[in-house]
This record gives C-alpha cells, sequence and structure tokens, in this order.
C-alpha cells in the first residue's frame, strides 16, 4: 500500500505540511545548536555526566518523535519528509548566509547560561 503525498492527516494540504515540517527542524537544529555551545562552555566546569548524557537523549529523542509525528499525521511519504528535513538541517547548519545571523547570539546565550550553571554546581 503506497502513501500518497496528500497531507490530510492534519486536516492540511501538503504544502502546508512541509511548511510545518521546514519550521520543526529549523526551532530543533538551532536549538541543538545553542545546546551543542552550552555543553562546550559547561564542559570547562564541573556539571553532573548524567545531566549532559540526559540532554542528549532528550534533545534527539524530541526531535526524531517529533519529525515522525509531523510525517506520519500529515500523511506524507517518509522519503520525502526524510529529504526535506536533510535540507533544513543543511541550509542552517552549512549555510554561510544564515549561520552568522544567530551563532553569534546563540554563543553569548549559552557562555552566560553557563556561568549560571557552573556556579550552582560549585555552591552544591
Amino acid at each position: 500500500m503506497k502513501v500518497e503525498d496528500s497531507g490530510k492527516g492534519l486536516g492540511m494540504k501538503p504544502w502546508k505540511a512541509y511548511g510545518l515540517l521546514v519550521l520543526f527542524n529549523v526551532a530543533f537544529t538551532v536549538l541543538i545548536q545553542y545546546w551543542e555551545r552550552l555543553l562546550y562552555w559547561c564542559l570547562e566546569g564541573r556539571v553532573p555526566p548524567i545531566l549532559i548524557f540526559g540532554s542528549i537523549g532528550l534533545i534527539a529523542g524530541a526531535w526524531l518523535l517529533g519529525n515522525r509525528l509531523i510525517v506520519r499525521r500529515s500523511s506524507l511519504d517518509w522519503r520525502k519528509g526524510i529529504g526535506a528535513v536533510a535540507v533544513v538541517v543543511a541550509i542552517v547548519l552549512l549555510d554561510p548566509w544564515v549561520r552568522p545571523l544567530y551563532m553569534n547570539q546563540l554563543d553569548n546565550l549559552a557562555m552566560f547560561q553557563s556561568f549560571r550553571i557552573l556556579e550552582h554546581f560549585r555552591k552544591g
């Protein structure tokens, strides 16, 4: 049985389903970049390893399950869904015009939040 690219599972047209998939993956790719910078800054101090491994599992699990949910509920072809995800992630991570727009701000936010996290673990 072949699944058509109809987008009727969520009651939306296919282009809206792809738009939702693109927005979800842009948000999660930026979130993963923020987490990676936060991890870099937190490794300078003493943070319990369980927090680091737990956060990796949480982010990866939420990203994979979210993509699966969007593709299944919108009845998109899974190969086209994976292709859309790969294109979005490649653009956000590798494009020399898009990356500098958000990377400097993410690095500053992660650095200042890591100071607060490290201060918490220094007290305890």
